[in-house]
C-alpha cells in the first residue's frame, strides 16, 4: 500500500504527516501544510505506525506532541 497523507489545520503547528498505515514499522514523517507534499520538505519522527495504534489521529497527535517539545 502506498503511503497516504492526512492533514489537520487544529493543531498548534498546521502539519500533515504521512506514513504506510497498513505497515506497523511504517515511518511517521511531517511536513508544513503550507508546503507541496510532492517536494522534499518531509521531516522524521521518532514515531513509527505501531506506536499510534494503526490510528491517524492519534499519530498526528503524537506528531504534535512532539514537535511542541521544540
Amino acid at each position: 500500500m502506498p503511503r497516504q497523507i492526512f492533514q489537520d489545520r487544529r493543531i498548534t503547528k498546521e502539519i500533515r504527516i504521512r506514513a504506510d498505515f497498513a505497515q506497523s514499522s511504517s515511518l511517521v514523517s511531517w511536513q508544513d501544510i503550507d508546503d507541496d507534499p510532492e517536494e522534499q520538505t518531509w521531516h522524521h519522527t521518532p514515531f513509527q505506525v505501531a506506536d499510534a495504534r494503526h490510528d491517524k489521529i492519534k499519530a498526528l497527535r503524537l506528531v504534535r506532541d512532539y514537535l511542541a517539545k521544540d
